[in-house]
Formats: C-alpha cells, structure tokens, sequence
C-alpha cells in the first residue's frame, strides 16, 4: 500500500458550506434536547429554523438523513 497517497476533495463549495452548517444544526439539537428533554421535537426545529434561515420541515429532514431523528409514520 502506498502510504505517500493523496486524497482530493472532489466536493463543490456548496457541499462544503452545507456539511458545516448541518454540523452545527445537529450540535444545536442535541444541546437543545439535552435543555429541553421535554419539549416536543418540532418546536425545537423552528427554534433551529431561525437560526439557519431555514424551515421547520427543512431541519426536520437534516436530522432524519442525519439518523438523529425518527418521525412517526
């Protein structure tokens, strides 16, 4: 195996920007649920939402690709 290998990062500037910024949504979350064990989940999204100028569905979806929430279906 050749240890002198170089990785190329192949992902475009919004990729990046959005990898970081779910970073820190998930971070939020997890703050927010150790704050807040009782509050319902899509509160604590709207309170997210405007942080990220996002909305409460948009969170709600990060956090599911992110494993870190189930909806109830």
């Amino acid at each position: 195996m050749n240890k002198n290998l170089t990785l190329i990062d192949v992902r475009t500037p919004s990729e990046i920007r959005r990898e970081k910024r779910d970073a820190m949504l998930s971070n939020d979350f997890k703050a927010l649920v150790r704050q807040q064990p009782t509050a319902k989940p899509y509160r604590l999204f709207s309170v997210i939402g405007e942080k990220y100028s996002m909305s409460s569905y948009g969170v709600a979806k990060v956090l599911t690709r992110m494993g870190l929430y189930t909806p109830n279906v």
